[in-house]
């Protein structure tokens, strides 16, 4: 075989006189897609776990406003995600300044990136920091905190029905207390 030899249409090479096989049959070349795949720069999604979400700017608002929405990605190709879905070719996605957007949604309990529900979330007006430490307890189930959604500080619990269930930040355990009823489907330990 000749792989120099090219040909637009069935017939012998010109060095050896073989007949001419497509390169499909060869495995160099696969069905091309039909039209080229819509891409994102890199900076656009906010990712975590399996979930990618994208801020798009929403056409006609007086101001500029923008909504979350939940795609689906599929590889890296560079400085670009190729999108498999949840996206038309055309909408405007923020590729500068999305995770602030996203805590502003967080902080008013909107739908987030962390939160795709939102949540008739207390509004907290303080800032906490922890060190983080190795829990000598055995495996936690329970991450986030039921009130704010946020990660847990282990030194901050109640126990409701027999099992610990911590907070994020002091400010939640009398709210999670007024009703606890209210945050038991967040909390795994409650879970059947």
């Amino acid at each position: 075989m000749h792989p120099a030899v090219v040909k637009t249409e069935a017939g012998d090479c010109d060095i050896c006189g073989m007949d001419l096989v497509t390169t499909e049959s060869l495995g160099y070349v696969v069905d091309a897609p039909k039209q080229a795949p819509l891409v994102i720069p890199a900076t656009a999604p906010l990712i975590t776990g399996t979930r990618a979400v994208v801020y798009i700017r929403v056409p006609g608002a007086e101001k500029p406003t923008y909504e979350g929405r939940e795609i689906i990605l599929g590889p890296r190709a560079g400085d670009y995600y190729i999108v498999k879905s949840g996206l038309t070719e055309g909408e405007v996605v923020v590729t500068n300044g999305n995770f602030k957007i996203d805590s502003a949604l967080q902080i008013q309990a909107r739908p987030s990136m962390m939160n795709p529900e939102g949540a008739d979330m207390p509004r907290h007006h303080h800032v906490t920091g922890h060190t983080a430490k190795q829990s000598t307890d055995g495996p936690v189930e329970q991450k986030l905190c039921p009130v704010m959604g946020l990660a847990i500080n282990k030194d901050l619990f109640t126990v409701y029905k027999g099992k610990k269930v911590y907070f994020c930040c002091p400010g939640c355990k009398p709210e999670f207390e007024k009703n606890p009823q209210k945050y038991l489907s967040k909390l795994p330990q409650f879970r059947e």
